[in-house]
Protein backbone atom coordinates (compact mmCIF):
# COMPACT_ATOMS: atom_id res chain seq x y z
CA UNK A 1 0.00 0.00 0.00
CA UNK A 2 8.69 4.83 -6.15
CA UNK A 3 9.80 8.52 -6.31
CA UNK A 4 10.30 8.43 -10.11
CA UNK A 5 6.41 7.47 -10.44
CA UNK A 6 5.39 8.97 -7.25
CA UNK A 7 3.79 5.91 -6.40
CA UNK A 8 3.98 5.09 -3.14
CA UNK A 9 2.83 1.84 -1.10
CA UNK A 10 2.55 2.07 2.41
CA UNK A 11 2.32 -1.55 3.87
CA UNK A 12 0.69 -2.26 7.51
CA UNK A 13 4.32 -5.12 7.06
CA UNK A 14 5.75 -1.98 7.40
CA UNK A 15 4.95 -1.01 10.35
CA UNK A 16 5.61 -4.34 11.54
CA UNK A 17 9.07 -4.77 10.32
CA UNK A 18 10.07 -1.25 12.18
CA UNK A 19 8.59 -2.14 15.18
CA UNK A 20 9.82 -5.70 15.50
CA UNK A 21 13.46 -4.02 15.05
CA UNK A 22 13.08 -2.25 18.19
CA UNK A 23 12.05 -5.60 20.62
CA UNK A 24 10.68 -3.28 23.69
CA UNK A 25 7.71 -4.28 25.69
CA UNK A 26 4.30 -2.55 25.05
CA UNK A 27 3.41 -0.41 28.29
CA UNK A 28 0.10 -2.27 29.07
CA UNK A 29 -1.46 -2.14 32.83
CA UNK A 30 -1.31 -5.05 34.96
CA UNK A 31 -4.08 -8.36 34.44
CA UNK A 32 -7.18 -7.09 36.04
CA UNK A 33 -7.27 -3.55 35.02
CA UNK A 34 -9.44 -2.06 32.70
CA UNK A 35 -7.40 -0.97 30.09
CA UNK A 36 -5.89 -4.96 30.50
CA UNK A 37 -9.36 -6.23 29.74
CA UNK A 38 -10.35 -4.09 26.88
CA UNK A 39 -6.97 -4.62 24.91
CA UNK A 40 -7.52 -8.32 25.51
CA UNK A 41 -11.07 -8.10 24.16
CA UNK A 42 -9.75 -6.37 21.70
CA UNK A 43 -7.34 -8.45 20.39
CA UNK A 44 -9.94 -11.46 20.46
CA UNK A 45 -11.97 -9.06 18.25
CA UNK A 46 -9.26 -8.40 15.89
CA UNK A 47 -8.31 -11.98 15.18
CA UNK A 48 -12.35 -12.92 14.48
CA UNK A 49 -12.07 -10.27 12.47
CA UNK A 50 -8.67 -11.12 10.52
CA UNK A 51 -9.86 -14.29 10.10
CA UNK A 52 -13.04 -13.30 8.55
CA UNK A 53 -11.43 -11.29 6.19
CA UNK A 54 -9.90 -14.17 3.53
CA UNK A 55 -12.10 -14.84 0.75
CA UNK A 56 -14.14 -11.48 0.61
CA UNK A 57 -15.75 -9.68 -2.02
CA UNK A 58 -17.03 -6.37 -2.67
CA UNK A 59 -17.71 -3.92 -5.20
CA UNK A 60 -14.90 -0.86 -4.38
CA UNK A 61 -14.61 2.63 -5.76
CA UNK A 62 -11.69 4.42 -5.42
CA UNK A 63 -11.27 8.40 -5.51
CA UNK A 64 -7.55 10.11 -6.00
CA UNK A 65 -7.42 13.66 -6.03
CA UNK A 66 -3.77 15.57 -5.86
CA UNK A 67 -3.83 18.80 -4.27
CA UNK A 68 -1.70 21.80 -5.10
CA UNK A 69 0.45 24.04 -3.29
CA UNK A 70 -2.94 26.54 -2.78
CA UNK A 71 -5.13 23.58 -1.52
CA UNK A 72 -7.11 22.87 -4.77
CA UNK A 73 -7.57 19.62 -6.61
CA UNK A 74 -5.11 19.71 -9.58
CA UNK A 75 -6.37 16.54 -10.82
CA UNK A 76 -8.76 13.56 -9.99
CA UNK A 77 -9.25 10.00 -10.46
CA UNK A 78 -12.34 7.16 -10.58
CA UNK A 79 -11.53 4.08 -10.52
CA UNK A 80 -14.31 1.06 -10.15
CA UNK A 81 -12.96 -2.42 -9.19
CA UNK A 82 -14.24 -5.96 -8.07
CA UNK A 83 -12.26 -5.75 -4.45
CA UNK A 84 -11.21 -9.28 -3.84
CA UNK A 85 -9.05 -11.03 -0.91
CA UNK A 86 -6.57 -13.87 -1.76
CA UNK A 87 -5.67 -16.44 0.31
CA UNK A 88 -2.32 -17.88 -0.99
CA UNK A 89 -2.74 -21.76 -1.67
CA UNK A 90 0.86 -21.75 -1.24
CA UNK A 91 0.70 -20.42 2.76
CA UNK A 92 -2.73 -20.53 3.87
CA UNK A 93 -2.24 -17.54 6.00
CA UNK A 94 -0.73 -15.73 3.71
CA UNK A 95 -3.72 -12.95 2.36
CA UNK A 96 -3.38 -10.02 -0.17
CA UNK A 97 -5.57 -7.66 -1.80
CA UNK A 98 -5.84 -7.27 -5.51
CA UNK A 99 -8.36 -5.41 -7.85
CA UNK A 100 -10.03 -5.93 -11.28
CA UNK A 101 -10.67 -2.77 -12.75
CA UNK A 102 -14.12 -2.20 -13.74
CA UNK A 103 -13.99 1.49 -14.94
CA UNK A 104 -11.33 4.83 -14.95
CA UNK A 105 -12.79 7.79 -15.00
CA UNK A 106 -16.74 6.17 -15.98
CA UNK A 107 -14.77 4.11 -18.95
CA UNK A 108 -14.97 0.86 -19.36
CA UNK A 109 -11.59 -1.38 -18.97
CA UNK A 110 -11.11 -4.46 -20.56
CA UNK A 111 -13.11 -7.70 -21.58
CA UNK A 112 -15.43 -8.50 -18.68
CA UNK A 113 -13.72 -11.78 -17.35
CA UNK A 114 -10.86 -11.74 -19.30
CA UNK A 115 -8.93 -9.54 -16.16
CA UNK A 116 -9.76 -11.67 -13.41
CA UNK A 117 -8.63 -15.26 -15.76
CA UNK A 118 -5.58 -13.47 -16.58
CA UNK A 119 -4.43 -13.04 -13.38
CA UNK A 120 -5.26 -16.17 -12.23
CA UNK A 121 -3.26 -17.96 -14.48
CA UNK A 122 0.03 -16.16 -13.80
CA UNK A 123 -1.00 -16.59 -9.67
CA UNK A 124 -1.42 -20.13 -10.66
CA UNK A 125 2.18 -20.39 -12.27
CA UNK A 126 3.79 -18.61 -9.12
CA UNK A 127 5.92 -21.03 -7.17
CA UNK A 128 6.73 -18.55 -4.12
CA UNK A 129 5.50 -16.26 -1.89
CA UNK A 130 7.43 -13.44 -3.18
CA UNK A 131 6.67 -14.51 -7.00
CA UNK A 132 2.55 -14.21 -5.95
CA UNK A 133 2.76 -10.99 -4.33
CA UNK A 134 5.03 -9.61 -7.22
CA UNK A 135 1.87 -10.33 -9.59
CA UNK A 136 -0.10 -9.08 -6.83
CA UNK A 137 1.13 -5.67 -6.74
CA UNK A 138 0.96 -5.57 -10.46
CA UNK A 139 -2.30 -5.78 -10.73
CA UNK A 140 -3.25 -3.43 -7.59
CA UNK A 141 -0.51 -0.28 -8.84
CA UNK A 142 -2.51 0.03 -12.39
CA UNK A 143 -4.11 3.04 -12.38
CA UNK A 144 -2.72 4.85 -9.98
CA UNK A 145 -2.63 8.36 -9.56
CA UNK A 146 0.84 9.33 -7.67
CA UNK A 147 -0.36 7.98 -4.19
CA UNK A 148 -1.51 4.04 -3.25
CA UNK A 149 -2.38 2.74 0.09
CA UNK A 150 -2.06 -0.88 0.53
CA UNK A 151 -3.05 -3.69 3.21
CA UNK A 152 -5.25 -1.13 5.73
CA UNK A 153 -8.21 -3.62 4.78
CA UNK A 154 -6.63 -6.70 6.05
CA UNK A 155 -4.92 -5.58 9.50
CA UNK A 156 -7.17 -3.10 11.24
CA UNK A 157 -4.87 -2.61 14.81
CA UNK A 158 -2.07 -4.14 14.37
CA UNK A 159 -0.56 -1.86 17.13
CA UNK A 160 -2.06 -4.46 19.23
CA UNK A 161 0.08 -7.12 18.40
CA UNK A 162 3.37 -5.81 18.14
CA UNK A 163 5.51 -4.31 20.64
CA UNK A 164 6.39 -0.90 21.29
CA UNK A 165 3.02 0.40 22.09
CA UNK A 166 1.78 2.35 24.82
CA UNK A 167 -2.41 2.32 25.33
CA UNK A 168 -4.91 4.56 27.20
CA UNK A 169 -8.71 4.97 27.48
CA UNK A 170 -9.65 8.68 27.00
CA UNK A 171 -13.73 7.92 27.66
CA UNK A 172 -16.78 6.85 26.23
CA UNK A 173 -18.54 8.07 22.93
CA UNK A 174 -21.69 7.45 20.77
CA UNK A 175 -21.50 6.24 17.75
CA UNK A 176 -24.23 5.12 15.12
CA UNK A 177 -26.04 4.74 18.37
CA UNK A 178 -23.86 2.53 20.60
CA UNK A 179 -21.67 3.44 22.69
CA UNK A 180 -17.97 3.02 22.47
CA UNK A 181 -15.01 3.25 24.34
CA UNK A 182 -12.26 5.36 22.73
CA UNK A 183 -8.72 4.52 23.05
CA UNK A 184 -5.67 6.14 21.71
CA UNK A 185 -2.10 4.85 21.58
CA UNK A 186 1.12 6.00 20.56
CA UNK A 187 4.37 4.10 19.32
CA UNK A 188 7.40 4.77 22.28
CA UNK A 189 10.02 5.64 20.09
CA UNK A 190 10.48 7.64 16.70
CA UNK A 191 12.54 4.99 14.83
CA UNK A 192 14.80 5.74 11.31
CA UNK A 193 13.49 5.00 7.97
CA UNK A 194 9.76 4.56 6.68
CA UNK A 195 8.46 5.23 3.24
CA UNK A 196 10.90 6.18 0.64
CA UNK A 197 8.64 7.79 -1.79
CA UNK A 198 6.51 9.48 0.82
CA UNK A 199 9.49 10.68 2.86
CA UNK A 200 11.53 11.85 0.01
CA UNK A 201 11.51 15.75 0.66
CA UNK A 202 12.24 15.01 4.75
CA UNK A 203 16.32 14.65 5.67
CA UNK A 204 17.47 12.47 8.36
CA UNK A 205 13.95 12.05 9.57
CA UNK A 206 12.55 9.60 11.86
CA UNK A 207 8.87 8.22 12.05
CA UNK A 208 6.79 7.45 14.54
CA UNK A 209 2.78 6.28 14.80
CA UNK A 210 -0.16 6.87 16.94
CA UNK A 211 -4.08 6.82 17.12
CA UNK A 212 -7.31 6.01 17.96
CA UNK A 213 -9.96 3.95 17.90
CA UNK A 214 -13.61 3.46 19.00
CA UNK A 215 -14.96 -0.38 20.29
CA UNK A 216 -17.83 -1.60 20.81
CA UNK A 217 -18.58 -1.44 24.67
CA UNK A 218 -20.57 -4.92 24.51
CA UNK A 219 -19.06 -6.40 21.74
CA UNK A 220 -15.68 -4.81 21.85
CA UNK A 221 -15.93 -4.97 17.94
CA UNK A 222 -14.44 -1.68 16.35
CA UNK A 223 -16.20 1.38 14.97
CA UNK A 224 -14.09 3.73 14.01
CA UNK A 225 -10.03 3.75 13.45
CA UNK A 226 -7.54 6.69 12.66
CA UNK A 227 -4.20 6.10 12.48
CA UNK A 228 -1.46 8.89 12.21
CA UNK A 229 2.32 7.82 10.33
CA UNK A 230 4.49 10.93 12.00
CA UNK A 231 7.72 12.20 11.60
CA UNK A 232 10.52 14.57 12.08
CA UNK A 233 13.42 15.81 10.33
CA UNK A 234 16.26 18.52 10.86
CA UNK A 235 14.20 20.96 9.81
CA UNK A 236 10.76 20.01 11.85
CA UNK A 237 12.10 19.11 15.82
CA UNK A 238 7.98 18.48 16.70
CA UNK A 239 6.30 15.10 14.94
CA UNK A 240 3.94 15.85 12.12
CA UNK A 241 1.57 13.98 10.37
CA UNK A 242 2.48 12.80 6.84
CA UNK A 243 -0.17 9.89 6.31
CA UNK A 244 -3.61 9.90 8.23
CA UNK A 245 -6.06 7.04 7.81
CA UNK A 246 -9.38 7.23 8.93
CA UNK A 247 -11.85 3.94 8.44
CA UNK A 248 -15.31 3.40 9.36
CA UNK A 249 -16.98 0.45 9.89
CA UNK A 250 -20.36 -1.13 9.63
CA UNK A 251 -21.93 -4.33 10.72
CA UNK A 252 -21.78 -7.41 8.57
CA UNK A 253 -23.83 -10.32 7.96
CA UNK A 254 -20.63 -12.34 9.06
CA UNK A 255 -20.53 -11.12 12.66
CA UNK A 256 -17.30 -8.85 12.90
CA UNK A 257 -17.49 -5.18 11.59
CA UNK A 258 -16.57 -4.41 8.30
CA UNK A 259 -14.76 -1.79 6.48
CA UNK A 260 -17.57 0.93 4.99
CA UNK A 261 -15.48 3.84 4.09
CA UNK A 262 -11.39 4.35 4.20
CA UNK A 263 -10.22 7.84 3.84
CA UNK A 264 -6.05 8.01 3.62
CA UNK A 265 -4.70 12.03 3.26
CA UNK A 266 -0.66 12.50 2.23
CA UNK A 267 0.97 15.42 4.12
CA UNK A 268 4.64 16.98 2.24
CA UNK A 269 6.69 18.85 3.55
CA UNK A 270 6.61 22.58 2.58
CA UNK A 271 8.64 25.66 1.98
CA UNK A 272 8.29 27.15 5.93
CA UNK A 273 8.94 24.02 8.11
CA UNK A 274 5.66 22.59 8.28
CA UNK A 275 3.66 19.94 5.57
CA UNK A 276 0.83 20.67 3.42
CA UNK A 277 -1.74 18.64 2.19
CA UNK A 278 -0.82 16.80 -1.15
CA UNK A 279 -3.28 14.07 -1.86
CA UNK A 280 -6.54 12.46 -0.86
CA UNK A 281 -7.53 8.52 -1.85
CA UNK A 282 -11.48 8.14 -0.92
CA UNK A 283 -12.04 4.12 -0.81
CA UNK A 284 -15.74 3.06 -0.24
CA UNK A 285 -17.27 -0.26 -0.16
CA UNK A 286 -20.48 -2.14 -1.35
CA UNK A 287 -21.84 -5.58 -1.48
CA UNK A 288 -19.29 -8.05 0.53
CA UNK A 289 -19.63 -11.17 -0.12
CA UNK A 290 -17.94 -14.97 -0.03
CA UNK A 291 -15.92 -15.89 -2.91
CA UNK A 292 -14.23 -18.80 -3.42
CA UNK A 293 -11.36 -19.99 -5.74
CA UNK A 294 -10.11 -23.36 -6.37
CA UNK A 295 -7.48 -23.64 -8.91
CA UNK A 296 -6.54 -27.60 -10.81
CA UNK A 297 -3.13 -28.21 -11.54
CA UNK A 298 -2.26 -30.66 -14.70
CA UNK A 299 1.21 -32.03 -15.06
CA UNK A 300 2.09 -32.71 -18.49
CA UNK A 301 5.26 -34.64 -19.79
Amino acid sequence: MSAILKVTTCTISLLLACSLAFPTIAQKEEPGTELANVLQQASKRRQEYVNLFKDLTAVETKITELIDKNGKVSKQRKVISDFLVYASPIKSSAVNEYRITREVDGKAVGKEGKQAVELFEKLAKAKTLEQEGKRLREENLKHTLNYYRWGITLQPLLQLEIPGFTFEIVGREKLDGRETILLKYRRNDLLPGGPSGLLRNFKDHKSGNRGRFWLDAETFRIWRWVNESTVVDRDIPEEVVYMRDEVEYEPSAFGPNIPRKIITTFYDKAENRSVRLSGRITYTYQEFKRFDVKTDYEIQK
